[in-house]
């Protein structure tokens, strides 16, 4: 009799393309992730997945079970959401989705009270610039940078997120500063690559700089802020990053098409859990706590505050 451990390791599989990607969204080890799918497959009496170059494709077994496992699923996952909400006390884990550049650049030194806080609670982040599908328990709570926010979710609009340009005074030194948008057209440009080209700043870059100005591509805004401060090139980058870093100048103000706003989203069924209650409201006093300098509108702070 197949179990929900198996099905699920069924479903991520055949999302996933892999069995070591899917045991690592799931959490447990290679071995523990082939086991139950074998054990699903003997279930079902034969094969569920093809192994080929482009990975586990489903043979005619599973892409017939795949929507029924689907429908499974949100039903499991249902339910679990309605038993987390009917806890009275913040205890267990949260799991988060959030960004590179807030949870290398901005969170860990403001996290340093909520232990203290919330003692029987644990957070665990998911860093990852593509966006999580709460319906799917990816996350509990998504930080997410965004304009316009789609789906089935509940949240807030905490702050927004302003954007400029940086360059290290030794690239200032050797090629200039940038003096407007324009004129980034003949510098060395730290550019986005293609997994983040939802980004308002990518998008702004595309429009305003010629792909062959970009000297390096980077799927990861906290490494393109180091590349910059080492001097290859300018970087559009959160002002929160730029502002604080000892080796960056700012030579690219903020405007509207460089900013966006940051949302704390929730599922409906998690709203009135009090663990998720609590980690939503000290996440929105954080953050709001800092607009001036995600907005771009303060002075650095020194790493000692």
């Amino acid at each position: 009799m197949a179990n929900w451990q198996q099905i699920r390791v069924f479903l991520f599989v055949a999302r996933h393309r892999t069995l070591s990607a899917a045991a690592a969204q799931l959490g447990i080890d290679h071995s523990t992730a082939f086991r139950r799918l074998k054990q699903l497959e003997r279930a079902f009496g034969g094969p569920l997945f093809n192994r080929g170059p482009d990975g586990y494709t489903p043979t005619a077994l599973g892409t017939e079970l795949l929507p029924t496992a689907e429908r499974a699923e949100q039903s499991m996952l249902a339910l679990e959401r309605q038993v987390s909400a009917q806890s009275h006390t913040p205890t267990g884990s949260v799991r988060i989705s959030i960004s590179d550049s807030l949870a290398v650049g901005y969170f860990p030194i403001r996290l340093r009270d909520f232990r203290d806080r919330f003692p029987d609670l644990r957070l665990d982040f998911s860093v990852n610039n593509q966006l999580a599908d709460l319906s799917r328990h990816e996350a509990e709570i998504a930080i997410r940078p965004a304009r316009r926010v789609e789906g089935n979710l509940v949240g807030r609009k905490v702050a927004r997120m302003a954007y400029a340009g940086y360059a290290a005074p030794g690239y200032i030194e050797r090629f200039g500063a940038p003096t407007s948008p324009n004129a980034l057209s003949t510098h060395r440009i730290c550019g986005y690559g293609a997994a983040l080209s939802f980004f308002a700043a990518a998008q702004w870059l595309a429009q305003h700089v010629p792909e062959s100005t970009a000297v390096m591509h980077f799927d990861n805004t906290s490494a393109m802020t180091e590349a910059a401060a080492a001097g290859i090139g300018v970087a559009i980058v959160p002002c929160f990053l730029g502002d604080i870093h000892p080796s960056l100048v700012r030579v690219i103000e903020p405007t509207d098409e460089l900013t966006t706003d940051i949302w704390l989203l929730t599922h409906p069924d998690l709203r009135r859990s009090p663990r998720i209650r609590a980690v939503l409201d000290y996440l929105f006093e954080t953050l709001s706590g800092d607009r001036a300098l995600l907005e771009g509108r303060s002075a650095p702070v020194p790493a000692s505050a």
